[in-house]
């Protein structure tokens, strides 16, 4: 498919394209085989990938449509579909934000049922979804923290596994995301520390 893809761009004068490492794993197969080299039948494992935490099949969209649309290979109605669910994820992580609970609520004997520390403090939908044993289906099942993504009735069976996983992606924005934005803070330095390793490694005895 990459090989394909450059292809066609470099017949059409275009520069070629490959995913970084930290994109997705097809970028660590290539990387790996452009700097490294093998001497056996390659094998894609996920421990080769040190972004692996960023390389999950639920954000994948999130990581590579984009980068699609600029290449050319995702239409106009994929990407619709795709700024929908964007939109979608984005109303209820807002939500979440927006709703709060105080530890002298008449309903927190039902949020601390849920939590091996009561509440001490008021806290964001966002920050009780944070808690290990607080999970998304628990969160929307309490009767004063609705907060279910307004579905509309699914037009097409792809915009029905659209919002449900968009449900599914939020539900699991909780402890990765800080050790997440501190991967993205990172990846720079890594890069360069990477490219440098390579290079030493390629240079003669």
């Amino acid at each position: 498919m990459l090989a394909g893809l450059n292809a066609a761009r470099l017949s059409a004068d275009k520069e070629g394209w490959a995913p970084a490492r930290s994109q997705a794993y097809l970028g660590v197969l290539v990387d790996d085989l452009c700097t490294l080299g093998t001497k056996e039948p390659y094998r894609m494992f996920t421990s080769r990938a040190e972004y692996r935490l960023m390389l999950r099949e639920d954000n994948a969209d999130l990581r590579l449509t984009e980068i699609g649309r600029d290449l050319g290979l995702v239409d106009d109605e994929r990407w619709a579909r795709f700024n929908e669910k964007l939109e979608n994820i984005e109303r209820e992580r807002q939500r979440l934000k927006s709703t709060w609970v105080t530890p002298s609520a008449e309903f927190v004997a039902d949020v601390n049922a849920h939590l091996t520390t009561p509440l001490s403090r008021e806290a964001s939908g966002e920050d009780l979804l944070r808690r290990p044993e607080m999970t998304y289906a628990q969160l929307t099942s309490l009767p004063h923290l609705r907060l279910r993504l307004k579905m509309s009735k699914p037009q097409s069976r792809w915009k029905s596994r659209s919002n449900t996983k968009g449900i599914s992606l939020v539900s699991r924005m909780r402890l990765k995301n800080s050790y997440v934005m501190r991967i993205r803070c990172c990846l720079p330095r890594w890069i360069i520390v990477w490219f440098l390793v390579c290079r030493t490694k390629s240079l003669p005895n």
